[in-house]
């Protein structure tokens, strides 16, 4: 099931092919062009999430025949980039479009995550707390900066050491977006800002911020770095490592073994969030000589269930190190009670060695070795990747390097404009092919093509300049009743 935003553009898709598709003798034949007026309006609202006034001058150059719709829509498009280094903001904050094109984007972009909210850990104060101090759709900020960003790179999303924010009209927020709690009731001896709220104006490299706390209950003072990141873009940041570890129901130490505990939530995210890939994503034949039948761990004894886990499991061996440290009592508390805080994530140190193999039984060290993983799945052509990988910031360069992290890229922006939502998955598994239909198959090349496109050029922006000009997206019903291969 897609999102939100691509459940409901594959909707309007249909419904344009239903009411404005040609029908000759009961056949479906191509439908028309749409003229320069209309193909205007609808990359517009999809620009904007608005209608063009009939007043505005890029709708007059266009009814005149000055300026084509894709050209004045690529003028769209541009308004929304983002000037600066460290700091990245619109060239005119006050610009209402532009602040609409970044907007829609930034949304578009947060609907793609496995994971929107923080899970609820041992008490549900600690929830609410996070979302006080984590804007959720800050992974998403890693895209959207790649997108308008001044000479920011496809590839930086996973590859980036930074931990984003997003600039908006309220950087300092008197009260907790959520809890609506002041500073003064959390925990923390040092100064801190609550997750800025209002209009998204750009995107910041968060600055360094160590927050200490006082020993509190059984717990022991301690630290924690609001804004760490361990590399690899977004994976290895605070907030997408929170949003993607499974709910735990006690405070007890969580410890990763290799086989039974393991944060193969995170793992699954990777797959879906980066690669556009639900598990499994490797074949029977590829998982046959890691069943190991005498093996006390159930599902490392069956194919079905090892085709899944030789995936998300090993891959997750990255972050294996990952444990929850619990700030305050996570109890809702009254005002002027300081013992809010939150769960943070926090990695044991490597002291021991690394494994030989993937653990067929609980390895009580496993937490304590070097943080090594797998990246294990077929690739768009049904070729097999299977990679080892030391860390997560390694584990987004190798993401980085394939052509599926950009030919993902490319199905969900076309998806967006088309509608069209292309398999780009392996197509030739002998135990569960698939067959697509000729349009599907058209569909499916251009996506890869344009995935392959941005993977040399590295250029968003150029991604979706790219698709607003195929021909398919000029059609009254977006190229569904018959695909055209190209502009």
């Amino acid at each position: 099931m897609g999102s939100f935003v691509e459940r409901t553009a594959l909707s309007k898709a249909v419904i344009f092919s239903f009411i404005f598709t040609p029908f000759l003798f009961g056949q479906i034949v191509q439908a028309e062009d749409l003229s320069e007026v209309a193909l205007f309006h609808r990359c517009y609202s999809q620009l904007t999430s608005q209608r063009v006034a009939t007043t505005d001058p890029l709708f007059q150059q266009v009814k005149s025949g000055k300026l084509t719709a894709i050209d004045a829509c690529n003028q769209v498009l541009d308004s929304a980039k983002l000037s600066g280094s460290s700091a990245m903001t619109l060239a005119n904050p006050n610009d209402v479009r532009a602040q609409n094109v970044l907007a829609t984007f930034h949304r578009l972009h947060a609907s793609w995550f496995y994971a929107k909210d923080f899970p609820v850990i041992s008490w549900p104060g600690h929830s609410d707390d996070m979302k006080d101090l984590y804007d959720s759709s800050s992974p998403a900020l890693y895209y959207t900066r790649a997108l308008f960003g001044n000479g920011i790179s496809a590839s930086d999303p996973v590859m980036t050491p930074d931990f984003l924010q997003a600039i908006r009209t309220n950087m300092s927020p008197s009260a907790g977006p959520e809890s609506n709690h002041s500073t003064s009731d959390y925990i923390f001896q040092t100064p801190f800002k609550f997750a800025a709220t209002g209009t998204l104006l750009g995107i910041q490299i968060a600055p360094s911020t160590v927050l200490n706390f006082p020993a509190f209950k059984n717990h022991p003072a301690g630290s924690i770095d609001l804004y760490s990141n361990r590399g690899g873009g977004f994976l290895g940041t605070m907030t997408y490592l929170n949003l993607n570890i499974s709910s735990i129901s006690s405070y007890s130490p969580y410890k990763t073994d290799g086989a039974v505990q393991m944060h193969r939530r995170w793992g699954k995210a990777v797959y879906r969030d980066t690669l556009c890939r639900d598990l499994p994503v490797v074949r029977e034949a590829d998982v046959a000589a890691l069943v190991q039948t005498s093996s006390p761990v159930s599902f490392r004894t069956s194919n079905s269930c090892v085709k899944c886990h030789a995936s998300h499991d090993r891959i997750s061996g990255v972050v294996r190190g990952m444990n929850i440290l619990y700030v305050g009592t996570g109890d809702p508390t009254g005002n002027g009670t300081a013992e809010r805080g939150g769960n943070f994530s926090q990695f044991y140190p490597v002291t021991k060695s690394a494994e030989a193999a993937w653990p067929a039984s609980p390895d009580a060290d496993y937490y304590q070795r070097p943080p090594n993983g797998q990246v294990y799945f077929r690739n768009y052509n049904g070729d097999l990747i299977d990679q080892s990988v030391t860390g997560v910031n390694d584990l987004g360069a190798k993401l980085a390097a394939t052509d599926d992290y950009y030919i993902c890229l490319a199905k969900r922006y076309y998806n967006y404009f088309l509608g069209i939502d292309v398999d780009t998955g392996d197509l030739n598994d002998p135990a569960h092919p698939v067959a697509l239909s000729p349009a599907a198959l058209i569909h499916r090349n251009l996506v890869i093509n344009l995935g392959k496109s941005v993977k040399s050029s590295q250029n968003i922006s150029q991604l979706i300049k790219d698709i607003l000009k195929l021909s398919n997206y000029r059609k009254v019903d977006i190229g569904i009743s018959g695909a055209t291969n190209g502009p």
